[in-house]
């Protein structure tokens, strides 16, 4: 059983939203609940997958 994660939404993948503006959001609201990692480059590349696993 899958459990919602705060702050997600299904409307997401229902949605006419592109990729690059769905990376653009996950991207923002990662950094701005997790400042202090690092590497952050991960996160369009880890976004990207899971968008394509939706498609």
């Amino acid at each position: 059983m899958r459990t919602s994660t705060p702050g997600c939404s299904r409307r997401r993948r229902d949605s006419a939203m592109g990729e690059d503006q769905i990376v653009a959001e996950v991207r923002a609201l990662l950094i701005e609940r997790h400042p202090e990692w690092a590497g952050q480059e991960w996160i369009e590349r880890g976004v990207g997958c899971l968008c394509t696993e939706y498609v």
